[in-house]
């Protein structure tokens, strides 16, 4: 089983697992997330390495590489392996575009606002997230800002026209 280092299982009802119907871009994104801890676990439970190239990544951990360029090669191979080289590699940019490059991804869903409509409202509607009360949860705890980096904390407020709203780490919505 892979686990994380609170040794929790990787599972559907601990609700971090990476599904099939998953996009390419969701795969990578969530292999990325994984803590540094888990990227030999990854390596061997979820690719075909042989026991030398594991030991060829364990000794480039320990000799101090940066466990970021190891962790990009491991959710390249399970994006591969899950969604085609192609997608993956494709993922890989957008990926590095987004959070290295801070660019917003080019498939952001995109949402016309109504006059009166408050933030909560076109999050909801937007299927960005799965209710108000998330939503609602989201703005209240900082988690939503604009493409400038000003939060957004007010549930109430209308929602900001002809802009980019990033939504925690990494969903995004695109408003007109």
């Amino acid at each position: 089983l892979l686990i994380d280092p609170t040794g929790r299982k990787m599972s559907k009802s601990e609700g971090n697992v990476i599904w099939l119907s998953d996009s390419a871009d969701e795969q990578f994104g969530k292999v990325m997330s994984w803590p540094d801890t888990m990227i030999l676990a990854g390596f061997e439970l979820c690719t075909e390495l042989s026991h030398g190239e594991l030991t060829a990544i364990d000794g480039e951990l320990q000799s101090g590489v940066n466990p970021r360029d190891v962790k990009l090669r491991l959710a390249r191979a399970i994006t591969a392996r899950l969604s085609g080289e192609e997608a993956a590699q494709r993922a890989q940019g957008n990926f590095l575009a987004t959070f290295s490059g801070g660019e917003t991804p080019d498939d952001a869903p995109e949402i016309a606002v109504s006059e009166g409509e408050t933030l909560v409202d076109v999050l909801a509607r937007s299927g960005t997230v799965a209710s108000k009360t998330e939503a609602r949860r989201l703005i209240e705890s900082g988690a939503v800002e604009t493409a400038s980096g000003e939060r957004l904390t007010d549930p109430r407020a209308p929602a900001p026209k002809s802009t980019v709203l990033r939504i925690g780490k990494r969903r995004f919505l695109k408003i007109q």
